[in-house]
């Protein structure tokens, strides 16, 4: 039988993503943040990747949490603040 896994750092797994979004937006000069950052090259081919706080924030947890479970509460934590805690229908 598969146990399920508790979130019991969620509380403060989201305080550090807010304390990051909101340092982020200091450092940068900008009111929001994207998840990811498009960059249209003169050519007309688009390079996707995820913003640097994204990247920052996995890696915190990865280094908190190790690499499986960190990868775990980084999703967690992207769809809590996506969603704001409501569910997506």
């Amino acid at each position: 039988m598969k146990m399920l896994w508790q979130w019991t750092t969620k509380e403060q797994d989201l305080r550090l993503a807010k304390d990051l979004i909101n340092q982020y937006c200091d450092e940068t000069g900008r009111a929001e943040v994207g998840i990811q950052e498009v960059t249209i090259i003169q050519e007309g081919s688009m390079h996707v990747e995820r913003a640097d706080w994204v990247v920052q924030l996995e890696e915190i947890f990865e280094k908190k949490y190790g690499k499986k479970v960190g990868r775990d509460v980084s999703k967690k934590v992207l769809a809590s603040l996506i969603t704001q805690g409501s569910s997506i229908h």
